[in-house]
């Protein structure tokens, strides 16, 4: 027998919960449901929304005459969500348990369920385990309400929010640590009439504080991110958040911080590397204790609560602040954002005049340099190709988009990033700051941005395909790549292709290869672009000369010969065979052969014309190009040589097996090719200018490759195919440099 129906899931769960959860069931998103205990026990997993995916613990018992169900989730609802209706739904369809002890629900009303649910809390009342702490977790409890202080993302214009807090959800590991399904609790979860079972009396206590003081300002809690220091009373909840064992600095991985001693600290300026101050606080030492070697440049941050805490990352420690100012005062002047140097100047000069004699000793006045001086300097572009990890929807390639599918999908491609040089203070083309400072000596140097200038080089990329990552709408936000640059596909009319393919966005190099052959240069020689390209960047450019080569050698077995044919780079042979095999290879099915040499030969013209390219890359990564018309009489000797390429079986380690009777070929090639240096086994070359000169006396080779009569022949159907290949860039070729 079942223990619950579904009238029970309706009854137990709220109508919201219910309904969105019957939609994840006929979804098919609950990808696992184990039932034991006899049927009292079930754990699922349901996909959420793109690719999170959540796990339920649930408990099916009998209170006051009805089904009661206990569903504890991972997701930040956390209790009887739309998760935990999707599994029990699925649960009425999995088969029986052959093992009950409790009837099934009688469906006749009962409790009503916040009834029954301050009846457990009387019950715990009323019956106290001896010495038990409320607040300590059940062994069978793993799921954690985890803290954040000063969170590593609270980046932003005011740069760094000290005060700030985001609240997770997750699994505690029994091996320590915390899983790596985290998800965002929204304090407003507290007013459902059934919390999850994880949340203990003082995060209950913390929540509603922060619910409440949500509702009176807006701003304490946008996005996740709760700002302490707006609360009237924001001192005494981090004390109560910190009490917990469970707030982390910076992050889930970030040291645990717990309650330190009051300390005395004076306010001081620190110089950042970007050449910006920032306030903070350097400790007195503890009574009874001297300074540490160090201790002294030492910089802690100042939450700017009423009283004022520090907050000290490397010993774990926060407690509350002396500072010898007003409470007050002491808050705001740790609100102060990072001050540049321009605006140290202008800050100084208003605390001179704000502040009187005896403040002025206990709050310190920013550095600042004693003249300014500002400077029009034109920019220079400098753009960086570099390689970077990022991830894409591929719905964007659909017409339709498929739910169940893993919205993004990991893919490593060429990015640009583009910068301004202002006389060597470079800047980042994305960065806000309208001016650049340069100090030197006593002098403050102001250059201002040329944002003309600068706009006229955006144009530059948009006219050759460059889009901003984040502007595509192809690639998730979750990328450190938001502002940098990717080179899209552009049709005849510079518009984006109707009908766009991962094929043509991410594996076409045609646009990829022309912007370093041909775009690049011409930045940097016609208008001044300073161009960098990242060791990883997969299309550079190898330049150099090349020396073309062909190695005629012993082979194996009786009277056979090896053959390979290459070029020598920085000192180095590349043996070529293998990416000529892979060309042709490539061929049409129906390319002319033997019988049909004339058609073939003019077809092969076409391939290798002249201004056509193979790029061969090289172990370091580089492409290495290739003339056309320096590997058209190579191929044409292969394909003499084994018709099509389906002789290749032949090659071994890079190299071709030929018959003594192959060496007609070669004496040929060696003949078209005046300026490849040969050098290998002579008595092959021998005996192919013997049979080489027979054959020009009249007499056929009685082989595999005889010579067949040259005769004309129309172009075939495989002209128009081959036509649209090479449109295609299927053979790695390009039309013209």
């Amino acid at each position: 027998m079942r223990l619950y129906n579904r009238a029970d899931i309706e009854r137990e769960c709220d109508e919201g919960a219910f309904r969105r959860g019957l939609g994840y069931f006929r979804q098919g998103r609950v990808s696992k449901v184990k039932i034991s205990a006899g049927g009292k026990i079930i754990k699922g997993r349901v996909r959420g929304n793109y690719a999170s995916s959540y796990s339920q613990d649930i408990s099916i018992s009998e209170f006051g005459g009805q089904t009661a169900i206990d569903g504890d989730c991972t997701c930040p609802v956390g209790f009887n969500c739309k998760h935990v209706v999707a599994v029990l739904l699925q649960g009425l369809r999995e088969p029986l348990s052959p093992v009950s002890t409790a009837a099934p629900s009688s469906g006749k009303p009962g409790l009503d369920p916040k009834v029954k649910y301050w009846l457990d809390g009387l019950e715990q009342a009323v019956s106290p385990p001896d010495g038990a702490d409320p607040n300590a977790y059940p062994d069978d409890i793993r799921q954690r309400l985890i803290y954040v202080l000063a969170p590593s993302d609270a980046v932003g214009p005011i740069d760094f929010l000290p005060a700030g807090l985001r609240i997770f959800s997750t699994r505690q590991l029994k091996k320590g640590g915390y899983s790596k399904n985290v998800s965002t609790y929204d304090p407003e979860n507290v007013l459902n009439y059934r919390p999850a079972k994880y949340l203990r009396p003082i995060d209950l206590e913390i929540l509603r504080h922060l619910y409440w003081a949500r509702r009176s300002d807006p701003h304490v809690g946008i996005s996740g991110l709760h700002d302490l220091s707006r609360i009237t009373d924001g001192a005494v909840l981090l004390e109560k958040i910190i009490g917990t064992g469970r707030c982390h600095y910076g992050g889930l991985k970030g040291p645990r911080l717990s309650l330190g001693p009051k300390r005395r600290g004076k306010f001081i300026w620190r110089t950042r590397k970007d050449g910006a101050q920032k306030a903070g606080v350097r400790l007195s030492p503890a009574d009874g204790e001297e300074n540490a070697p160090g201790e002294q440049e030492n910089f802690v941050h100042v939450l700017p609560l009423v009283p004022a805490y520090y907050l000290d990352p490397a010993k774990g420690l926060c407690g509350v602040l002396d500072t010898g100012l007003e409470p007050v005062l002491a808050a705001q002047l740790a609100k102060a954002p990072p001050l540049s140097m321009q605006d140290a100047a202008l800050v100084r000069q208003k605390l001179e005049k704000m502040l009187p004699g005896e403040a002025e000793t206990a709050i310190p006045l920013p550095e600042a340099p004693a003249n300014i001086e500002t400077r029009q300097i034109a920019p220079k572009p400098v753009l960086r190709l570099i390689s970077g990890d990022l991830e894409y929807d591929p719905d964007y390639f659909r017409m339709h988009r498929y739910y169940y599918r893993p919205r993004f999908e990991k893919i490593t491609l060429p990015l640009a990033r583009l910068a301004f040089d202002y006389n060597g203070h470079e800047i980042a083309s994305d960065s806000p700051e309208d001016v650049i400072e340069h100090k030197q000596g006593d002098t403050l140097f102001l250059i201002p941005r040329d944002r003309t200038a600068e706009n006229l080089a955006r144009r530059v990329l948009d006219e050759q395909g460059f889009e901003r990552i984040e502007d595509t709408g192809l690639f998730s936000s979750r990328t450190r790549h938001q502002d940098d640059f990717f080179l899209m596909p552009l049709d005849d009319d510079g518009l984006p292709p109707k009908r766009p393919s991962e094929e043509l966005y991410f594996h076409d190099s045609t646009r990829f290869i022309r912007l370093s052959t041909d775009v690049l240069p011409a930045l940097i020689k016609d208008k001044g672009w300073r161009v960098e390209v990242a060791a990883d960047y997969p299309y550079r450019i190898a330049e150099g000369e090349t020396q073309w080569w062909g190695d005629v050698g012993e082979g194996s077995g009786i009277d056979w010969f090896s053959f390979s044919v290459g070029v020598e780079f920085e000192g180095e042979q590349i043996n070529l065979l293998p990416a000529l095999m892979e060309v042709i290879g490539r061929l049409p099915d129906d390319f002319p052969g033997a019988e049909d040499i004339e058609t073939r030969d003019e077809l092969l013209e076409e391939i290798f014309h002249e201004n056509a390219v193979l790029w061969h890359r090289l172990d370091d990564g580089r492409l290495l190009p290739l003339p056309g018309p320096r590997l058209l009489p190579i191929v044409r000797i292969l394909l003499d040589l084994y018709g099509g390429g389906k002789g290749f079986s032949r090659l071994e380690d890079g190299l071709l097996r030929l018959s003594p009777l192959d060496a007609t070929a070669l004496t040929e090639l060696e003949e078209t090719c005046a300026d490849v240096r040969w050098h290998g086994h002579e008595r092959a070359r021998e005996l192919g200018n013997m049979l080489l000169k027979a054959a020009r006396n009249g007499f056929a080779k009685n082989s595999a490759t005889a010579w067949i009569a040259r005769r004309p022949a129309a172009l075939s159907a495989g002209r128009s195919q081959l036509a649209r290949l090479l449109a295609q860039g299927r053979f790695g070729w390009r039309a013209g440099r």
